[in-house]
Formats: C-alpha cells, structure tokens, sequence
C-alpha cells in the first residue's frame, strides 16, 4: 500500500511539474505573441505613415501644378488685357467721353 502511495504522489508531483512547464510555455507563447503583435503594429502604422507621406506628396505636387496652369493663365489673360488696352485705349476714351456727353 505504502508502495502504491508513493507512486501516487509521484504521479502527483510528475503532473504538477508537468502543469508548471504547461504554464510556463503558456507565458511565453503568450509573451512571444505580444512581441509579435507589437512588432506587426509597429510596421503597419509606418507603412501607413509612408502611404500618407506619399499620398500628401503626390498632392502637394498636383496643387502646385494647377496653381502654376493658374498663373500662366491669369497673366496670359492680363496681358491680353493689356494688349487691348493699348491698341484700343483712344477708342474706349473716346466712347466713354461721348457716352458722358450724350448721358447729359
């Protein structure tokens, strides 16, 4: 009987160790997932940064460019105001002199 408790509490004690190293592993792959989880985070939110760097980079460069056609357009429309203004600014002195006159 003594014989068969002692096996007992080995079995016993066996199992225990056998919990023990259970649980340790459970805290490790436990740990280990964290890390990996962390380390995942980590690179998604920089690739994310790096799509929204770009992103905002492609449209700095649009802006630039329409505001640049806006310019060119803007002084190729002063300019021809200009031009009309200076082939035609007797004609337009003289209409605006008669128009006050008549408006009298």
């Amino acid at each position: 009987m003594e014989e068969i408790l002692k096996k007992l509490s080995e079995i016993e004690n066996s199992a225990s160790k056998i919990m023990e190293n259970a649980e340790l592993e459970k805290k490790a792959l436990s740990d280990e997932m964290d890390k990996r989880i962390k380390e995942y985070d980590k690179e998604a939110t920089k690739l994310a940064e790096e799509e929204i760097s770009k992103i905002k980079d492609d449209l700095e460069i649009e802006k630039n460019k329409k505001l640049e056609n806006l310019r060119a357009n803007t002084e190729k429309k002063l300019e021809a105001l200009d031009n009309y203004y200076n082939d035609n600014h007797e004609k337009i002195a003289k209409k605006l002199v008669e128009e006050i006159i008549t408006a009298n």
